[in-house]
């Protein structure tokens, strides 16, 4: 979340960009770093808010777990791809690459190999549970 407000921030006022590496002040200048005049950073900035509220939803309604968990698998994808995406224009169409950026995108594929992680966990702990119960009912 630190860098996407980083970001923000940078948006209105680039002359608080610092770049150790790369040309970030071309990609922040680009007409792929707003969406209908709206900073890509703040999408980036919801996705973790998002993330964030679906994290302390798993804690406090356990029962909820795997929706919260599915939730975020998607969130995560979305944010992933769209990264992706970034990444190859930055790559590819402006030629440049922005540090942070690439942090952002890294951060957010961890955040969605992390969710594959639980959310497999999750599902297949599902199905035991469902395999237990037909069991004791066929018990019954």
């Amino acid at each position: 979340m630190l860098i996407e407000l980083y970001l923000v921030w940078v948006h209105y006022g680039l002359d608080a960009l610092v770049c150790g590496s790369g040309d970030c002040e071309i990609v922040q200048t680009s007409s792929y770093a707003t969406v209908m005049d709206i900073p890509i950073a703040w999408f980036g900035l919801l996705m973790y808010l998002s993330l964030l509220a679906l994290a302390g939803l798993r804690l406090q309604k356990p029962e909820l777990m795997l929706q919260g968990s599915t939730a975020a698998l998607a969130v995560t994808a979305a944010g992933t791809l769209y990264s992706g995406w970034l990444t190859w224009v930055e790559l590819y169409v402006i030629e440049a690459i922005c540090q942070w950026c690439v942090a952002s995108a890294i951060i957010t594929t961890l955040f969605f190999v992390i969710e594959i992680v639980v959310f497999r966990r999750l599902w297949s702990g599902t199905e035991d549970d469902d395999r237990e119960r037909l069991d004791e009912l066929a018990e019954s």
